[in-house]
């Protein structure tokens, strides 16, 4: 049998592991992370990728030694990186795992192969997965393939052992499955990293901050939903992480609860506190919920990412309103004084949500909202902010904003589309039409 290393010595030398473990995770581990703006934004990132590469191998250590190849927890290694970081890391990190396993234990080619294989088999089988039922049908797919494996390459031996191993190799993605699941959570908690799975739990709208921010600024609330819906879209066009938008939307808002009356979508035609107030003192409390949201998002737990977005939503744009009331009382003020103190969006989906929050109050304003008239508006707003150089720094290209804007345009014109209007008429009539126009979504009389 053709080795990995000579079968002259008992076991690989501690010096030889540490360079090959090293010099292959700039290939496999570091290289792939270039590629990842993520990995640059937070040292979690990185910390948590290799505290799980290592947890693996101690896995895969044990597991060989008391169960053989069949026992290694190929799935749940691969599985975690995966959900996490995304089906190329996984892929990768399959290799890497594979190589410094192979070495430590001596195996074939063939049983190198086989880990590798169903590694990366494990990690493209998990690449879209918003649900748990999702990873409990892979784990079936990656059981069958398994037991494929062991039938091929065990012809010709005798069966006790062949069945046994095989038992071991179906049962082996089941077992994995079950803990991946219930590992998950604990892992994205800890690290604030989040699969798709827990990104969709935090989009359950009855999550406590969501509540709390419904019952104290509804108005801001509101907004959050519709704009989440756009948002979405917008991602889903151009290739983005659209579960990340759409929660990211919900909570990039949250800072409000703390004065909530301060903010137009929350006054409800009631008297507009910031007329009693000079300028500066508004840009400090505008300032102050974006501070106030972050605040909140560490202290539930929030991702790292969904935090981002919350610092990064009105990136250094202008209050122009309070500018504006500022240099009326003082023409000298510098523009800089009435800037939001964030970070330009720094990845994709924080880039949208910028601009669909902006978008979605502005044509919600629309008094007559045709679809040409909506397109105008969304093509204004998307050219101003990006003359502005807001999204210099989110990975946006020119052939994303067009695709942003039409799936915008398409969405809101969906939400805010001008209603027919109906003569007057009285009674019991005029209700049964506008039943019938909710319900159908036309005006035609039965």
């Amino acid at each position: 049998m053709i080795t990995l290393i000579p079968s002259l010595r008992p076991g690989p030398y501690f010096l030889e592991l540490v360079v090959v473990s090293y010099l292959t995770s700039f290939v496999f581990i570091e290289y792939p992370m270039r590629n990842n703006k993520l990995f640059s934004l937070h040292l979690s990132y990185r910390m948590t990728l290799y505290v799980l590469v290592l947890f693996n191998m101690i896995l895969y250590v044990l597991a060989y030694n008391y169960l053989g190849l069949p026992g290694v927890p190929v799935f749940l290694g691969s599985g975690l990186i995966a959900l996490l970081f995304g089906p190329r890391l996984g892929a990768f990190s399959a290799v890497y795992q594979g190589i410094v396993m192979a070495y430590v234990a001596g195996m074939s080619i063939r049983s190198f192969a086989w880990l590798v294989a169903v590694g990366a088999l494990t990690a493209f089988l998990l690449r879209e997965v918003f649900y748990r039922s999702t990873v409990a049908k892979t784990a079936l797919y990656t059981s069958l393939v398994n037991i494929g494996w062991y039938a091929l390459n065990r012809i010709g031996v005798r069966l006790e052992p062949v069945f046994s191993e095989a038992l071991i190799a179906a049962l082996n993605p089941l077992i994995c499955s079950v803990i991946l699941i219930g590992l998950l959570p604990y892992v994205e908690i800890t690290s604030r990293i989040y699969s798709n799975i827990g990104l969709t739990e935090l989009g359950n709208l009855s999550h406590p901050l969501l509540k709390l921010l419904s019952m104290k600024a509804p108005g801001t609330y509101y907004h959050s939903v519709l704009m989440a819906n756009i948002a979405e879209m917008a991602a889903e066009s151009i290739g983005a992480n659209p579960v990340l938008a759409r929660t990211a939307s919900y909570y990039h808002d949250v800072g409000k609860v703390k004065r909530p009356e301060y903010f137009s979508e929350n006054q409800s035609g009631a008297e507009n506190p910031h007329e009693k107030l000079s300028p500066w003192v508004s840009n400090l409390v505008l300032n102050e919920h974006v501070k106030y949201g972050v605040e909140l998002a560490r202290k539930y737990r929030l991702p790292l990412l969904v935090e981002d977005v919350v610092l990064q939503h009105h990136g250094t744009r202008p209050k122009l309103y309070f500018l504006h009331k500022a240099r009326e009382l003082d023409a000298s003020v510098n523009d800089a004084e009435f800037r939001y103190p964030g970070v330009k969006p720094q990845f994709k989906e924080s880039g949208i949500i910028m601009l669909a929050d902006s978008v979605e109050a502005a044509v919600r304003s629309i008094e007559k909202p045709r679809m040409s008239r909506i397109r105008e508006v969304v093509e204004d707003i998307v050219n101003a902010v990006y003359n502005e150089r807001e999204l210099d720094e989110s990975g946006l290209t020119l052939k994303d904003l067009e695709l942003i804007i039409e799936a915008f345009t398409k969405t809101l014109s969906s939400m805010y589309h001008e209603r027919v209007s109906y003569p007057d008429l009285e009674g019991k009539e005029s209700t049964l039409i506008a039943s019938e126009r909710n319900d159908n979504g036309n005006g035609s009389k039965r």
